[in-house]
């Protein structure tokens, strides 16, 4: 199932949105592309952090963790770049499931 959710979001999900009317030129109701695109990764996130090469082509706002072998938080350390980002993690190497 993972391999299939990498494939999908790997090739760049966009999610479209409703105009309002207040934030761009179009009529309001008319469906406009969003901005959603990511790269899924997987794999434990050492004690020191891990730094996962996205190569997204822009800097990525943040993380969402889709699954995390145990409670323990994720968070982006450093500055993210056009083609990495660095994880840390509460208690390190965890198998993590996460969208960059």
């Amino acid at each position: 199932m993972w391999g299939q959710l990498a494939r999908v979001v790997n090739g760049e999900i966009e999610v479209y949105k409703v105009a309002t009317g207040k934030d761009s030129a179009v009529a309001p109701g008319t469906a406009v592309a969003g901005n959603l695109k990511g790269y899924w990764w997987e794999g434990s996130i050492g004690g020191g952090g891990t730094t996962v090469n996205h190569n997204l082509g822009y800097t990525p706002k943040g993380i969402i963790v889709v699954y995390n072998s145990s409670s323990s938080s994720v968070w982006v350390s450093g500055t993210p770049t056009k083609t990495q980002i660095t994880l840390q993690c509460t208690s390190g190497t965890n198998v993590k499931g996460l969208i960059v």
